[in-house]
């Protein structure tokens, strides 16, 4: 009962002068919520000379083409007082694949089910998943994500999302809102009809 007793007078005493029966205690008062920056979501192509070449968020492919690789880049707006080698921005997508292992090698199903059915081993490849740092390119400053559009010989798509977090604090702190972008993976007929002209 005492150290209830104890408890309950700590508690009434915070941020009073108390009387003679308690103890002052200095009580902060609860830190505010991080500042949000706004942030946007691109898609292109980060060069060698370290470029960033936006590009349109439909992926076209050749019968050629078994598979086509770009990358999904995240500006700020504004860092505010952020230290920008502090943020780190987690990418995910709504899109997976299959890797399936057999003794004949390694294939890639759409799902789980035809990996199963087929190999002795699958794992999930969550596709655009990935962290990336907040650094510097030739006309600012981007976070980057590999992500790539298959040729199954079918128009799919998929949505990528991004948040940004910042480390310096414990607990990290998420300061943006989840930014999202649809990708439009297209096997062009065309492209293949007229590469050669």
């Amino acid at each position: 009962m005492r150290i209830l007793t104890l408890a309950f007078l700590f508690i009434t005493a915070c941020g009073t002068s108390g009387d003679l029966h308690t103890i002052e205690i200095e009580c902060s008062p609860d830190d505010p919520p991080p500042q949000q920056v706004d942030a946007e979501l691109m898609v292109g192509d980060l060069t060698v000379n370290n470029q960033f070449i936006e590009e349109d968020t439909i992926i076209e492919m050749s019968d050629v083409s078994s598979q086509i690789l770009f990358q999904v880049a995240l500006s700020i707006d504004d860092l505010f007082d952020y230290d920008h080698e502090l943020l780190r921005i987690e990418f995910t997508s709504d899109y997976s694949e299959w890797v399936g292992l057999s003794t004949a090698g390694t294939t890639i199903y759409e799902t789980r089910e035809d990996c199963l059915a087929d190999t002795v081993y699958c794992e999930e490849i969550i596709v655009g998943e990935g962290t990336s740092g907040y650094f510097e390119v030739a006309d600012g400053m981007l976070a980057i994500q590999n992500a790539y559009c298959r040729n199954t010989g079918e128009t799919y798509g998929y949505q990528i999302t991004a948040s940004v977090f910042n480390i310096e604090p414990w607990p990290i702190e998420e300061i943006s809102e989840a930014v999202s972008i649809q990708i439009v993976c297209h096997p062009d007929p065309d492209m293949s009809q007229t590469s050669g002209l």
